[in-house]
């Protein structure tokens, strides 16, 4: 066998030994589950979506859409909308919410959504 197809072979045995160890890598367990990055993506805004604990998600049309469906942004009635969203939780955490959706075409709108 050429020099060059061994080789070739062996970069390919140590990669797959290094993907077999890799598979029972974790990177976290049960105990930190929620604690990672954006957390607060997860907590919903919109009166009726967090009513509807975002059952509502595939119907949901207009500015609401947005936050969790932005296709559903295309399907809106209006040409300009407007939603403010504000929830108080506990261990005084606020969440304000402000979207604007404007409609540039017969087919298409452009939104902008703001969390702080």
């Amino acid at each position: 066998m050429n020099d060059r197809v061994r080789k070739l072979l062996a970069a390919l045995a140590a990669l797959a030994a290094l993907a077999l160890l890799a598979g029972p890598a974790w990177a976290g367990t049960e105990e930190r589950l929620g604690t990672g990055g954006n957390s607060a993506g997860r907590i919903m805004v919109g009166a009726r979506s967090v009513g509807l604990a975002f059952s509502d998600l595939a119907a949901t049309q207009g500015v609401e859409a947005m936050f969790g469906n932005p296709a559903g942004l295309a399907r809106g009635d209006a040409n300009t909308e407007v939603m403010f969203s504000h929830a108080a939780y506990i261990a005084d955490m606020d969440l304000n919410y402000v979207a604007v959706a404007q409609q540039v075409g017969r087919w298409a709108a452009s939104g902008s959504p703001r969390r702080c």
